[in-house]
């Protein structure tokens, strides 16, 4: 149970929010069929069943970025197919935490970044030589 758990690790977070996103999911399909009874819970009132709601706007707002990282899902998600710790973070340790996720979705941002210059760069330069190439054959 998610609630009681004691691990206090990432994957126990992402449980949990996880859990936040299926419980708002559920509440939204109830009021829409109007089979909801009772007083509509705020979201923060959802958000606290789980987590304070200092917590969730400092820390758990980041897996709202993490669903363009599939690996980083199979992983959060204890997938089968996750890759390895050392695989996905770059280096090993017993429990890995919202700072971790922090810097990895800056590295992972950075890479990206880099990755699109350099796209840009190599058709840049590609465009310059055939300019050159075409010019000598005029």
């Amino acid at each position: 149970d998610i609630l009681e758990s004691t691990d206090r690790g990432l994957r126990a977070a992402y449980q949990k929010y996880c859990a936040f996103l299926h419980a708002e999911t559920t509440l939204r399909e109830k009021l829409d069929d109007n089979s909801w009874v009772g007083q509509k819970p705020t979201n923060t009132e959802i958000i606290e069943i789980f987590v304070s709601k200092s917590m969730w706007h400092s820390h758990y707002s980041l897996f709202g970025k993490v669903s363009n990282h599939p690996l980083l899902i199979k992983w959060l998600d204890n997938d089968p197919d996750k890759p390895g710790d050392f695989e996905l973070w770059g280096f090993e340790k017993l429990s890995y935490n919202f700072a971790d996720l922090r810097e990895y979705l800056k590295g992972q941002a950075g890479a990206t970044e880099k990755a699109s210059k350099k796209g840009k760069e190599k058709e840049k330069e590609k465009a310059q030589k055939e300019k050159k190439s075409s010019k000598k054959r005029t």
